[in-house]
């Protein structure tokens, strides 16, 4: 057809375009990257505070530590629905936390109180 042959015809101009355009996207590329290492290293106080010990570490080792040894289940669904805003509240943080909290919401997932479809959705959902 007249639109493949066209088009067949294209492909060394926009091949051309392309290579003869690789150095000006590697300079900019290049150009950039002082820009890109100021950025980063600016950001590393702001992401050194948001990692650092914080109350809100304090409160959570504290709700975890009870979460872990409760054994009622209404105290059990309590704690749980505590987590969600704690865990927004620590922000980053929370990956200092997250081997535990999966280990706690493993073991809340198998009690037999959470058997019930409905009954684990909150565990599901921290």
């Amino acid at each position: 057809s007249l639109l493949e042959t066209a088009l067949l015809a294209s492909i060394p101009t926009i091949e051309a375009a392309l290579l003869a355009s690789i150095p000006t996207i590697e300079a900019a590329l290049l150009a950039s990257i002082p820009t890109i290492e100021a950025a980063l290293l600016a950001s590393i106080p702001t992401i050194e505070t948001i990692l650092s010990w914080s109350r809100c570490d304090d409160v959570l080792q504290i709700v975890l530590q009870n979460t872990e040894h409760e054994q009622n289940i209404p105290l059990r669904r309590a704690y749980i629905d505590s987590l969600p805003a704690l865990l927004d509240a620590s922000k980053m943080g929370v990956i200092r936390w997250s081997k535990r909290l999966l280990r706690i919401l493993r073991e809340y997932l198998e009690v037999a109180g959470y058997s019930e479809h409905d009954s684990a959705i909150p565990t599901l959902q921290v």
